[in-house]
């Protein structure tokens, strides 16, 4: 089906999930605002940084274990970089961005797999 380190594209993604969940962000809102160094993988926070916990939880039950180790591996290939940005100026805002918070869910998202 794919590697493990394989990054898959946002239309990849959103085939293999079991079904689609209403409170994903769009696509190019998310990508909008990512910063360039994250561009490649803006499709891993759009399709699992859902901002509901319980919508979350769902996402990452009905995955497959291969679609989660996937998350996992790329995540932790720019987890460093992604952490610092997070913790930078923007975690202060009044209105943070869409790639702000889908990234920031995304995180909420790897820690729970």
């Amino acid at each position: 089906m794919f590697c493990r380190d394989e990054i898959l594209s946002f239309d990849e993604l959103s085939k293999l999930l079991p079904h689609p969940f209403a409170e994903r962000r769009s696509y190019e809102e998310v990508m909008a605002d990512t910063p360039s160094q994250f561009r490649e993988i803006a499709q891993y926070a759009t399709v699992w940084g859902i901002g509901d916990d319980i919508y979350r939880d769902e996402l990452i039950a009905a995955a497959s274990k291969e679609l989660k180790e996937n998350m996992r591996c790329i995540f932790a290939q720019h987890e460093d970089a992604l952490l610092d940005w997070l913790a930078g100026p923007e975690a202060y805002s009044a209105s943070p961005t869409e790639a702000y918070i889908a990234f920031s869910c995304l995180v909420q998202a790897y820690d729970t797999i």
